[in-house]
């Protein structure tokens, strides 16, 4: 799991906290929970990114570290990829 400090870079505390406030306020709804589980699904979060081709795999890995990204600031962990993916095919 990406490591937030990390991500946060140059950004203050204060920054840091403000931005992990915003991707709270847009997936902490049953809504956002949906697309977060469609993105889950999408960005192959809880299966391998290897493909036919190895320009395949890059655009898989690529997906997947873009999840992992939002994943971070949720502070969420592979159990809840599960989660979200499984309430995303419970609602079709």
């Amino acid at each position: 799991m990406l490591e937030l400090g990390a991500m946060a870079g140059a950004l203050g505390l204060d920054e840091t906290k403000s931005l992990a406030a915003s991707y709270r306020a847009v997936f902490d709804s049953e809504e956002g929970r949906r697309v977060l589980g469609d993105l889950a699904n999408f960005c192959a979060a809880n299966s391998t990114t290897v493909q036919a081709s190895e320009r395949e795999s890059f655009v898989m890995e690529g997906r997947r570290q873009a999840f992992l990204r939002i994943a971070a600031w949720l502070k969420l962990d592979w159990r809840d990829f599960e989660d979200l993916e499984r309430d995303l095919f419970d609602h079709e």
